[in-house]
């Protein structure tokens, strides 16, 4: 009788190659993470990290960073196994960029970035949030250190001005890396869905963002996100200015919200 094949098999399974090491380019890094982010070994991505935490100089940077991500995704880079909307062209999105420190703790955000509450955290963002965790791990879960990952599925309602309404089916994940890093990322599984007769569209978004201790009390937080949409009252869609800079000030603003829950606010 044949022996089984079951070692050749497990090594199919789990002898993939370690990912290539991460760049050192800010924005190459950056598009790594969200390679990466589910897959790679924890060593490995505290070590991309480190690479990180160097480009945006994250150890002397005392005010935010923000502006145009210069790299757009690629096809391969949201398939339906990494996150995104396969038959999409991510090229469509326009990149965006925060880099900012704030004074908070990995103990004190976990719990924030893991709750099904985010209405709460960012009153005003959305008109209706729901956040349904898969099966087996919840937030108080991850926020206890039970778990290191925590995926959901959020669908939400929010609006374009001044009320262009759509609703957003929103995948995404939670993973606490050797003690030292939080690593999230969030994606639409689909085009929103706009009110019948509306001219506008959000058919992409794809967000990474990472959160590390750079000093006792003080957080350093990289955002990258990937986004396209079109604003059709106006006419304006995410190449423009008009509409790019203020989705990076709210970026900001949503960061002081986390800073001010961190501290009892």
């Amino acid at each position: 009788m044949p022996r089984p094949v079951l070692v050749p098999l497990l090594c199919v399974l789990a002898c993939a190659p370690p990912p290539p090491p991460a760049p050192d380019g800010l924005a190459e890094n950056l598009r790594w993470f969200w390679l990466h982010a589910e897959t790679a070994d924890e060593g490995v991505l505290l070590e991309g990290l480190s690479v990180l935490s160097a480009a945006a100089r994250a150890d002397t940077r005392s005010a935010p960073l923000k502006g145009q991500l210069p790299l757009r995704l690629g096809p391969a880079d949201v398939v339906a196994e990494r996150g995104g909307s396969p038959g999409v062209d991510p090229a469509g999105a326009r990149g965006l960029l925060l880099l900012n420190p704030l004074r908070c703790t990995l103990l004190q955000a976990a719990p924030l970035l893991a709750s099904a509450d985010q209405q709460l955290l960012h009153p005003g963002l959305y008109d209706a949030y729901v956040r349904t965790f898969d099966a087996g791990a919840g937030p108080a879960d991850f926020a206890e250190g039970r778990v290191d990952r925590l995926r959901w599925t959020a669908e939400w309602d929010a609006h374009f001005p001044p009320a262009d309404g759509y609703h957003a089916t929103q995948p995404g994940t939670l993973r606490r890396v050797g003690g030292r890093l939080l690593l999230g990322r969030r994606w639409l599984s689909g085009p929103a869905r706009f009110a019948e007769g509306s001219t506008s569209q959000f058919p992409q978004d794809y967000q990474l963002e990472l959160f590390w201790e750079r000093a006792p009390g003080e957080l350093f937080h990289a955002l990258a996100a990937w986004r396209e949409l079109r604003i059709g009252g106006l006419g304006l869609t995410t190449e423009d200015d008009a509409v790019f800079a203020p989705m990076l000030e709210r970026l900001v603003e949503l960061d002081g919200e986390l800073e001010r829950a961190c501290n009892g606010g």
